[in-house]
């Protein structure tokens, strides 16, 4: 498939006679139960399966009860084992799977195994599991089949591999390298008599490698690709319509009827996900009962391909919020001079910014005031369990114990915002106002169940979610106008009084000259002194290849496919610089680093956010998901990035990216959030409109996937409940908003590798328990329109207000000891390691995303170029 060639829909595309038809007559609905080995594709697997056959989908863990699974295999037709980490040889890494190849006769029921299910039923059966000589993930390969079984009348199939395992049948083409003849290929082998070789592939690295086997006598059959892969070919579609052929003829044959012990196939049917957790505050907090309506007119709808149209919702009868708001031509003035004019740099404040080369992407700047004493904060604190509800520079006004309320943070979050929604903002506005803030890559981790280290009495103090409720906001439309906006009652002479600051700004003849200063921006002297005098540390060149190369044993040991390392580095500045002046000192200097970076490294999702004792500085390239009003949820990893250099044009940027290693990073990626995407939405209800496109940037070019889905309920009608632990009630599983897509997605894929659960399991270890923090979570808005955006934050630098460092220096001027504070910054950066990756080749990488966020840390002696990011 060619790097730019798009993805209509994430669908087979069949013909009229390949449509499965299914009798109206039939007296049940079919389901099959679908075996998850904790991989990030399952889900993925199990919308394949339910659009090619018409089944309803039963999903089980490999970790289930024995006795479970025996009462509902009497109810199924068929099992499906899923792919996933490990080896077929530890019980852990398969659980139930085992038991079915040793099922009675009475008991017996047609099975498929797919990827360790394959390598599950090979070894059962005579089969060796041994390691390949190359790992094969995200690779595309041609494989070669009997025409045969499942294969009968499949033309060559393109299929996606994600394996470092391989079954050994003792086959001539394994042993000897050979074959007297090519009708051989399909004949049994003294070793496994009983499997009969269905599907090969053949490469430079490992030779003839089995792609697919079936038992002789029993309905077992196993495929070792990924039919379920975005880049397997549609013919791989056709490979499970056979099969589910063979499993209604088998079950006919042996007139095995299924026990219908449901009433619906919904009860057992996709969406098989669930939102990771939704927050209750609890009745003490009172709700209005209100119902808000979704403008229709909202954000130009994006149409969805057929079959993907939102349900329709009902009239609301009136509304909670309205917005006041004021549009007006935007003038030739810099995102930074309308913040400086304000004066937000004093105090707390958001902006989120679309730098770049002013696309789609790079639109919108969202700039948020943060009132001291007015403005609400909501931190959760994960190891508390507490949700502590707070003023700007006030106290805690109450906490919230989460245990005792019985409900998820995600949840509280949910109904904070619903119970705002708003009407009367501009259509063209993404953002009316709401929940800014962050998630921390640890509580994604919390949201998988992923254990975590507790780090000191200080860091278990800091919120993992923090969002502050923006009642007042500008947004800026680099089409060429922007509004003022706010939530707060009667505030039409605030609105004016902003929205005549800037126009009168605009034109005044100081514009012009500011504007230009903050695209040029230079720190001033006392910024420089402290930079000087600063101390940076890096990650430890040794430790950190020694880490690339226990990614890579785990890789090759079958334990995962991809793992996202990262390393911290520790900028320390001397307070005794930075508080010399007004008491604003601190935020005016992250300020001015901010100023600093954005101009270094424009990117079309940069953020200043500085909430409580968090200070966030990004310039990240990456959106992790944005929902619109209209039910659309997009999703925009980034793998693979080239460095712009006079050198280097296009043609040769996306020749590199052409490459095995960076598409294979990139499509695991995908395939893994098709899966987080599917969990919610349901089959059918994915697509991926662009598939590892190369895009261009201010300094990089960058590998880039677009994947989209569409909510079954655009924006919830209903009444928000009273309390929100009814978000969690099974009432409001239909009712999924982005929020939900959220919480369910986290922690990005792009940050962790894939299977998602084992690779965060394995990244704690290697990188010794160290907290990420925000670096590797997200950060952006949940607005009282409907709408969500979050970028992944990483090309940042975030400071913790009370983490201080203390030294002793010589003091220069009495030649004595003294001790020394000094405030903490952390960068974060890293890469995706695979099984193709160089421990040189990972370093360099890490160092290059390192340096275009480091620059802002730095004395420019000249103008510089852009580093790649």
């Amino acid at each position: 498939m060619a790097a730019n060639e798009p993805i209509a829909s994430d669908t087979s595309t069949e013909t009229e006679s390949d449509t499965l038809e299914v009798s109206s007559e039939a007296p049940r609905t079919p389901y099959i139960i679908l075996i998850d080995a904790f991989d990030s594709f399952t889900n993925n697997l199990a919308s394949l399966l339910q659009e090619t056959t018409g089944a309803a989908m039963c999903i089980v863990k490999i970790n289930a009860a024995p006795s479970e699974l025996m009462c509902l295999l009497k109810r199924a037709d068929a099992v499906v084992i899923s792919p996933g980490p490990g080896t077929p040889a530890n019980p852990v890494d398969v659980g139930i799977i085992d038991m079915l190849w040793t099922l009675s006769d009475k008991d017996l029921l047609p099975v498929l195994g797919v990827c360790l299910g394959f390598q599950s039923l090979a070894l059962a059966f005579g089969g060796t599991i041994e390691r390949l000589k190359e790992p094969k993930h995200g690779i595309v390969s041609e494989i070669i089949h009997s025409d045969t079984s499942i294969f009968s009348e499949v033309d060559v199939i393109e299929a996606t591999r994600y394996h470092s395992l391989h079954a050994n049948i003792g086959h001539d083409i394994q042993v000897l390298k050979g074959v007297k003849k090519p009708g051989d290929l399909w004949e049994s082998t003294t070793q496994a008599p009983e499997l009969e070789p269905l599907a090969w592939t053949f490469d430079t690295d490992n030779g003839a490698v089995l792609m697919a086997t079936k038992h002789a006598n029993k309905p077992f059959w196993g495929v070792q690709y990924h039919p379920e892969s975005i880049c397997t070919g549609n013919q791989s579609t056709r490979v499970i319509r056979n099969w589910w052929k063979e499993v209604n003829e088998w079950n006919s044959k042996r007139q095995r009827a299924p026990v219908c012990a449901y009433t619906s196939a919904a009860e057992l049917g996709f969406p098989i996900g669930q939102s990771q957790g939704t927050l209750s505050l609890a009745a003490e907090l009172g709700t209005d009962e209100v119902q808000v309506p979704l403008n229709p007119l909202s954000e130009k709808p994006v149409e969805p391909p057929p079959g993907l149209e939102p349900s329709q919702a009902a009239k609301p009868k009136r509304t909670g919020m309205t917005v006041t708001t004021q549009e007006a031509h935007l003038p030739d003035i810099d995102v930074t001079v309308i913040c400086n004019l304000l004066r937000f740099e004093n105090h707390d404040f958001v902006l989120l910014e679309s730098g770049g080369k002013g696309d789609e992407l790079s639109r919108y700047s969202i700039i948020g005031l943060v009132y001291p004493g007015q403005t609400r904060r909501l931190d959760y604190i994960r190891k508390k369990h507490v949700i502590l509800e707070s003023t700007a520079l006030g106290g805690v006004s109450a906490s919230h114990d989460l245990r005792a309320l019985k409900c998820s943070p995600w949840s509280f979050y949910k109904w904070y915002t619903e119970k705002r929604r708003a009407i009367g903002g501009f259509d063209w506005s993404p953002f009316w106002g709401g929940l800014v803030g962050y998630v921390t890559y640890e509580m994604g981790l919390s949201t998988l169940k992923v254990s975590t280290v507790d780090g000191d009495v200080l860091s278990q103090s800091w919120p993992d979610m923090s969002f502050a409720f923006i009642k007042r906001s500008i947004v800026i439309d680099r089409a060429g106008r922007f509004c003022v906006q706010s939530l707060i009652k009667d505030d039409d002479n605030w609105v004016k009084l902003i929205v005549n600051k800037i126009v009168g700004q605009g034109i005044s003849s100081s514009a012009r000259r500011l504007s230009a200063e903050a695209r040029h921006f230079r720190p001033g002297p006392d910024l420089e002194e402290c930079i000087r005098n600063s101390r940076v540390v890096k990650p430890d060149e040794k430790t950190y290849k020694e880490n690339i190369r226990k990614c890579q044993e785990f890789i090759r040991a079958g334990d995962s496919y991809e793992l996202c390392l990262t390393a911290q580095t520790k900028i320390k500045l001397p307070i005794s610089y930075i508080r010399a002046g007004d008491r604003y000192a601190r935020n005016d200097l992250s300020w001015k680093l901010y100023q600093s970076l954005r101009c270094q490294n424009p990117s079309p999702f940069s953020a200043y956010l500085k909430l409580g004792n968090t200070t966030v500085i990004s310039s990240s390239p990456e959106r992790f998901l944005r929902w619109a009003r209209g039910g659309l949820c997009q999703m925009r990893p980034i793998k693979g990035t080239v460095k712009k250099h006079p050198k280097v044009t296009r043609e040769m940027a996306e020749w590199v990216l052409g490459q095995d290693k960076e598409r294979a990073e990139n499509l695991m990626i995908v395939d893994l959030i098709r899966h987080d995407l599917y969990g919610i939405v349901g089959t059918g209800r994915v697509q991926v409109p662009k598939l590892m496109v190369v895009e261009e940037y201010e300094t990089v070019y960058q590998l880039v996937s677009v994947i989209e889905a569409f909510l079954y309920t655009p924006y919830p009608w209903s009444l928000p409940p009273k309390n929100p632990r009814e978000y969690e009630a099974e009432s409001h599983q239909d009712s999924f908003t982005g929020i939900d897509v959220l919480s369910t997605a986290l922690p990005p894929g792009s940050m962790t590798g894939a299977p998602k659960f084992r690779s965060c399991q394995l990244l704690q270890q290697i990188e010794a328990h160290q907290p990420r923090g925000v670096y590797s979570g997200v950060l952006g808005y949940m607005s009282v329109c409907g709408g969500g955006d979050f970028s992944v934050v990483i090309r940042s630098a975030i400071r913790r207000e009370d983490e201080i460092d203390v030294a002793v220096v010589v003091d220069p001027s009495g030649n004595r000891p003294v001790e020394k504070e000094y405030e903490v910054w952390r960068i974060g950066a890293g890469g995706a390691v695979t099984a193709l990756s160089t421990e040189q080749g990972e370093w360099d990488e890490m160092n290059t995303k390192l340096e275009s966020t480091l620059r802002a840390f730095r004395v420019p002696d000249k103008k510089q170029n852009g580093l790649g990011g």
